[in-house]
């Protein structure tokens, strides 16, 4: 039924949960993955207080790293596929918006699935915060797997402050 499954990443451990569960399923159905990481322009960075001027970031230098970036974050999941014995390509893509860049990137490599992790935030956090893939939901014209990564507890009670005792 799939034959080319879209994997996007932003490099994060849930990211690579989600990917890794991707490269499952389309070794289970018989599908290539085409790993995929969407990086903003340059000229997205420089409206955040200032931070390309502040650290003398340059055009060049930015589009350099951010394609370092990239290219670790998909070497990963391509590494991973080939390990599971799925054929893999990487992609990697400019957009100032990501889930643009997802839907795009499935249309241009002839996906007929995009497989994408999810935090399952809801609520205040979730309005604050955007949901890419709810973005990629309502975009795309391709089927979409949504796949629910789990938190590791360590890892988000590092993030969260102690929660400390009332005193009355």
């Amino acid at each position: 039924m799939f034959k080319k499954v879209l994997i996007p990443t932003d490099g994060s451990p849930l990211a690579l949960q989600a990917a890794t569960a991707g490269i499952d399923f389309a070794r289970s159905v018989g599908a290539e993955v085409v790993a995929l990481h969407v990086t903003q322009p340059f000229a997205a960075t420089i409206g955040f207080d200032g931070m390309a001027a502040a650290y003398a970031i340059t055009d060049e230098s930015y589009e350099k790293a951010a394609a370092e970036q990239a290219a670790e974050y998909l070497k990963t999941i391509t590494d991973r596929a080939a390990a599971q014995g799925v054929k893999a390509e990487s992609c990697s893509v400019s957009n100032f918006n990501v889930a643009d860049g997802v839907v795009q990137a499935a249309q241009e490599n002839r996906c007929d699935l995009i497989f994408i992790g999810s935090h399952g935030r809801s609520g205040l956090s979730r309005l604050l915060l955007g949901s890419v893939t709810a973005k990629v939901l309502s975009l795309s014209t391709v089927a979409v797997l949504v796949y629910r990564v789990k938190e590791d507890k360590k890892e988000k009670e590092k993030e969260a402050p102690p929660a400390t005792p009332a005193v009355s």
